[in-house]
């Protein structure tokens, strides 16, 4: 298999599958099909992009691999277990150190500083030396300054920084990010992407990232389109 831009290692392994993975929901007396279908395997370190139009399901597609979207049929592997009937407590144990989410709208708590931010999931994973890791996390996103400013005294590129810095402090195995530069503009979106991408590879993480900029998905292992909620004919859905 390609590896990505920078040599990074891939086996195949996989730590994402979906089987046959259909999601339905109602709206005002009608029901909507948002996925129909999708089969996929996301192997252990791999890169890949999920492209297509707004409404075409990969937002969708992402928070099912999350496990925070519940399938209407289908099966969900995270990780080599099945996810797809578990319930939401034990979904939240299993992402807990093993999985990264980065969203576009960065989803800090106002509340808590940047190195509370990272903190908090690392006490909740019962990671030992927590607020050592996440220090040393935001270290590595260029925030060793800001450690004690609060979201609201923080640049988009920054939020969003302490966001990429919340989803590598454990780790993780798996990381997924939703149009993580959908909200910046284009040269603060190329620096928030170095650093994910560094990170990833220092992590030896997978990584599905949404996104509608054919720059990003170039960088990654595999380019998947997806319309209608299905991944294109032709679509590479396998390692």
């Amino acid at each position: 298999m390609r590896t990505e831009n920078g040599g990074s290692h891939v086996d195949d392994h996989p730590v994402i599958e979906l089987r046959d993975v259909r999601l339905s929901l109602d709206a005002g007396g009608s029901t909507v099909k948002i996925l129909r279908g999708v089969d996929l395997r996301v192997a252990s370190g791999e890169t890949v992009a999920v492209t297509g139009p707004s409404g075409s399901g990969k937002t969708s597609l992402l928070m099912v691999m999350a496990g925070l979207e519940a399938v209407s049929s289908g099966e969900v592997r995270i990780l080599g277990r099945d996810v797809t009937h578990m319930s939401e407590d034990a979904l939240a144990r299993l992402r807990r150190g093993r999985v990264g989410i980065v969203f576009q709208g960065f989803h800090l708590v106002p509340t808590m500083t940047a190195v509370e931010n990272v903190r908090l999931p690392l006490e909740l994973a019962g990671a030992p030396d927590a607020r050592r890791k996440a220090e040393e996390s935001l270290e590595r996103v260029g925030l060793s300054e800001r450690l004690r400013h609060y979201p609201a005294q923080l640049s988009g590129g920054e939020q969003q920084r302490v966001a990429l810095a919340r989803a590598f402090a454990d780790a993780p195995g798996i990381v997924l990010a939703d149009e993580p530069t959908g909200n910046l503009d284009a040269a603060t979106g190329s620096e928030v992407m170095r650093r994910m991408f560094a990170l990833r590879r220092e992590h030896g993480a997978a990584l599905v990232l949404v996104t509608h900029d054919a720059g990003l998905a170039g960088q990654c292992d595999r380019n998947l389109a997806m319309r209608d909620g299905r991944l294109e004919p032709g679509a590479d859905s396998g390692p």
